[in-house]
């Protein structure tokens, strides 16, 4: 413990000493599914270690009853680029019961792919507007998704005038869309624990009245504590950090979020630009020994984005929540875009607005009180995007030419090129003669 503690103290971070044993007090649900193995390329030796144990679980991707039929929900949009097209068929195949769930559109060529894995004609998938090619105008049509196929429309519809379920599918076949026999009752059968927490009311203006409806029961959880403590089952210094940015429009719902989720966060070590670090340590305190903090960045239009990118190609990222203000122009717009990209490059956990990470919390909690590194790989192994393999495929291709180290088809052209070289020398030879 003293050796630990030492080497701590030469970097610069104080170690508890609870956190330093490997077993966090009991045995993880820890298992490699077949789409982490499949897209991400991982393995349970790789993730967890040889010698270690873990429980494996049957099914990944187990039916299961939706408490929210397709129709009440807004559409899921599934959009991918060429090389990145057999990452979705993968995770299409691994999902299927649970994004048959939703209403599914997406671009021309995903949709095709998505009707050939559930078929065109399956009643129990639910596809919404399927839009051109992107580079033919699909992802400017993702925008009009809601006037284009408005689900809310049905259910207004279904409660102004009482129709019965002829009348429902006659409306629904109007609208493009096939109605399932049981799937247009609005109690699914059991009651659920419906409750907007502070962080949904304060960070994004809702209300169980507008969730749930002032007619609906929903349950009330008196104690409940939405950032209660919890055993982690890794260390802070076992992960790489969790960035913590945000735009300046953005700092208030930043620092709403850091206050709802002090717990969680507080097992990571934390990293961001210069304002967004000042503010972690007014919320959790500068020199609190339960906070582990990692580099401070500068602000991001004097570099701090940049730093940011710089730790992630070094390996010291393993998550960001990037609170961006899309209404506002920034000086340092290349360094966002960069940030984004190399995120997205090296297969990173991304995070770019509110809701977006009011939902992946309960992720990161599952996680860590579990143990399992499968749902949060980036914070322990170094990834990369399926668009990697085809980048250096392209790259080796262009250096071979350059080099005359290609394959069959550089050799035949070489061969072209020598045998055009001797026919031009032997004409010169003749022409010379003469």
């Amino acid at each position: 413990m003293a050796q630990v503690r030492r080497l701590s103290t030469q970097i610069g971070q104080p170690v508890r000493e609870s956190i330093i044993r490997k077993d966090r007090g009991g045995t993880a649900a820890k298992r490699v599914s077949c789409l982490s193995e499949g897209l991400l390329g991982l393995t349970n030796d790789a993730l967890y270690g040889e010698e270690e144990e873990y429980e494996e679980s049957e099914d990944e991707d187990g039916d299961f009853e939706s408490f929210h039929v397709p129709e009440d929900m807004r559409c899921l949009a599934l959009i991918a680029h060429n090389n990145m097209k057999g990452a979705m068929k993968q995770f299409v195949n691994a999902h299927k019961n649970l994004l048959s769930k939703f209403r599914l559109t997406g671009t021309n060529t995903t949709m095709t792919m998505l009707k050939t894995v559930f078929g065109e004609d399956n009643p129990d998938v639910f596809y919404g507007p399927t839009c051109s090619s992107g580079p033919l105008g699909g992802d400017a049509q993702v925008k009009y998704f809601r006037s284009l196929q408005n689900s809310s429309l049905l259910k207004r519809y279904l409660v102004a005038m009482n129709t019965e379920l002829d009348t429902v599918r006659r409306l629904s076949n109007q609208i493009g869309q096939p109605v399932r026999d049981g799937s247009i009752r609005k109690d699914r059968g059991h009651s659920v624990a419906k409750r907007v927490s502070c962080l949904s009311e304060g960070l994004l203006g809702l209300t169980n009245d507008a969730l749930y409806g002032e007619e609906e029961d929903y349950e009330e959880f008196e104690d409940y504590d939405e950032d209660a403590d919890f055993e982690s089952f890794h260390a802070p210094e076992d992960m790489r950090c969790l960035a913590l940015i945000a735009h300046n429009n953005m700092k208030g719902a930043m620092k709403q979020f850091v206050n709802a989720h002090k717990n969680l966060l507080s097992k990571f070590r934390l990293t961001g630009t210069n304002t967004t670090m000042t503010m972690l340590k007014t919320v959790f305190g500068e020199d609190n020994p339960d906070v582990f903090y990692g580099p401070t960045c500068s602000s991001g239009p004097l570099g701090g984005d940049a730093q940011v990118c710089a730790q992630l190609c070094l390996e010291d990222i393993g998550g960001i929540f990037f609170f961006m203000d899309p209404l506002s122009a920034h000086p340092h717009e290349a360094d966002i875009q960069s940030l984004v990209r190399l995120a997205n490059v090296h297969n990173v956990m991304l995070v770019t607005n509110p809701t977006t990470a009011h939902s992946m919390v309960t992720l990161l909690q599952l996680a860590l009180e579990n143990g399992r590194k499968d749902l949060i790989p980036s914070f322990f192994l170094t990834l990369e995007s399926p668009s990697v393999k085809a980048y250096q495929e392209n790259q080796k291709k262009a250096l071979d030419a350059h080099t005359g180290k290609g394959g069959p088809a550089d050799s035949d052209r070489i061969k072209e090129l020598e045998e055009q070289l001797l026919n031009l020398t032997s004409k010169l030879g003749l022409f010379l003669k003469l």
